[in-house]
């Protein structure tokens, strides 16, 4: 395996495996529900590949060249800013920080090589990248480290402490100017036009402690002032560049509850979307869903995040006009065919597959439809498609998380085959402009 168990647990799933088991903790599921699917309001359909965090470089050509056999014309990248800056942006011989060296990329305080190579790859595959940006460094959260791994003797990969909002700003300027479609650097000997980034996704699993924290547990109104921040920075670094860098905020993790510092996804969102604030710079919001049940299961009261209860979140953005029409990334999304430390909850491959399928073709627009009739009877019109993008989480099984298209050996599973067939769909005329094609 060519990725340490360090980095395969502590990159993605420290604290996810405690908030999905208790997302639906004593909660009792009904029967199956027949609802059509409507082809108008189906998501587009992407794939994650979890090693791109860990894995050695020299391997990511060879990943990326994998995940263009699913037929995927979008992933999901995660930007470790510790890892990218890990020492303080300084001016030579000195000590402080130095905005101007912070907000130039091309400064020796940045090492680009990992971020660089997956770019480049990825537009070799004419495979676009949403971008998302966490784990914060030491030098900008009071030099504060990365927690030891709950069912480990480790450190975790990423540092959850919240970070100076303008030194986020300062490191999201650079990136973004760097991925502007408009730089040409040296790489691998050779000078190579760097992609431009079109989708920045600010945090991830900002309600869990363990991803997003300020004091003992995370905190809404310093995520705000992060997000906000880092928006405005994006926005400024590809000014007078179309179309329009999209700014997606609000990424919430599977847990219904709060309690112990962390928040649960709807009162989390309920609380950040009456930020008018938030609200201003949001292009778009998003979430993470794993339920342990399935689909088509209809799961009583208002655990969320359920798949039947993805009408909900649209109900609650659709109560402020200016966040009512802008559009729902799913940037991670799954089922795992084995039982692990991190999620005793496991489905067979077929229905792995068959989930899928269904999550894609009938679940996401049933409840949009529900969602927008609801809202209706209450004078509310949503005008726009709401849920834009389904990203499967991920693309290889690994002992942490086997939530694959394909075993940690590569051998195929039955949902590769329809996962293909989902990616492989035109994308609509009404989401061609929400996914910058």
């Amino acid at each position: 395996m060519s990725v340490s168990t360090r980095s395969l647990i502590g990159a993605r799933t420290a604290g996810r495996g405690v908030a999905v088991a208790v997302a639906l903790g004593g909660v009792a599921a009904a029967g199956l529900v027949a609802a059509p699917g409507n082809a108008d309001a189906r998501p587009v359909a992407a794939i994650e590949d979890d090693r791109f965090v860990s894995a050695p470089v020299g391997d990511l050509p060879g990943r990326i060249a994998r995940m263009k056999q699913t037929r995927t014309k979008y992933t999901h990248v995660d930007i470790f800013w510790n890892e990218v800056v890990p020492n303080r942006p300084t001016a030579p011989g000195s000590r402080r920080y130095n905005r101007s060296v912070a907000r130039n990329h091309n400064s020796a305080a940045y090492d680009w090589t990992r971020i660089d190579t997956i770019m480049t790859e990825l537009r070799k595959r004419n495979i676009k990248a949403i971008l998302q940006v966490y784990s914060y460094p030491t030098w900008t959260n009071g030099g504060r480290q990365a927690p030891i791994n709950p069912l480990g003797n480790f450190r975790t990969q990423y540092i959850p402490w919240a970070p100076n909002a303008r030194h986020y700003a300062d490191f999201i300027f650079a990136l973004m100017q760097r991925y502007n479609g408009r730089q040409t650097v040296e790489l691998n000997g050779r000078n190579v036009r760097l992609p431009r980034a079109r989708h920045i996704e600010h945090g991830n699993e900002v309600n869990l402690k363990s991803f997003f924290r300020k004091g003992r547990g995370t905190n809404v109104g310093a995520y705000v002032q992060m997000f906000v921040a880092g928006a405005k920075a994006a926005d400024q670094a590809q000014r007078g560049i179309r179309p329009k860098v999209m700014n997606i905020g609000g990424t919430f993790g599977p847990r219904s509850s709060g309690g112990n510092g962390n928040q649960g996804a709807l009162p989390f969102t309920k609380r950040l979307y009456r930020s008018k604030a938030f609200r201003a710079n949001a292009d778009a919001v998003a979430g993470h869903v794993y339920p342990a049940a399935a689909p088509l299961k209809q799961v009583r009261g208002n655990v969320f995040p359920t798949w039947s209860n993805m009408n909900l979140w649209i109900q609650e953005k659709a109560k402020y006009g200016n966040l009512r029409n802008k559009p729902i990334f799913i940037t991670e999304a799954g089922y795992t065919t084995a039982s692990t430390p991190f999620r005793k909850t496991k489905v067979t491959n077929a229905q792995q597959a068959r989930y899928y399928r269904q999550i894609i073709n009938t679940v996401i627009p049933r409840e949009e439809r529900q969602a927008k009739q609801n809202m209706r009877q209450r004078g509310i019109n949503i005008r726009q498609t709401q849920f834009a993008m389904v990203i499967f989480f991920n693309m290889q099984n690994n002992s942490a998380w086997p939530g694959g298209l394909w075993t940690e050996s590569f051998r195929a599973k039955p949902s590769l085959r329809v996962f293909r067939s989902l990616a492989n769909r035109p994308t609509k005329p009404s989401l061609r402009g929400v996914l910058r094609t």
